[in-house]
């Protein structure tokens, strides 16, 4: 999940909110954005949602937001890409599906 924010450092305050849902923070392209996710399995690898908090004229943002209209605008791009999640969702290598994405 992507969320456009203003002030970043005052997105902070979101931070233990955030943990009372379950959710934790790390690093991830900590200039221009907050970074949570869920693991209820406990480890890193059985993370089941993300969450960034960025900037809504971050590169982040820009680079996201022009992923999903291409994917809006390209019924083909849109077919492939969901037919390599599909495949990608059978791995139980959270990296290696990381990096076949």
């Amino acid at each position: 999940m992507l969320a456009g924010i203003t002030d970043l450092d005052a997105a902070r305050e979101a931070i233990p909110v955030l943990a009372e849902l379950g959710y934790r923070h790390a690093d991830h392209r900590a200039h221009e954005a907050l970074w949570f996710y869920k693991q209820p399995g406990g480890r890193y690898e059985d993370r089941t949602h993300q969450l960034h908090l960025t900037r809504t004229h971050s590169s982040l943002w820009r680079e996201r937001i022009a992923f999903r209209d291409a994917l809006r605008e390209a019924p083909r791009l849109r077919d492939e890409y969901e037919s390599l999640k599909q495949v990608l969702s059978c791995e139980t290598d959270l990296v290696a599906y990381t990096r076949g994405n």
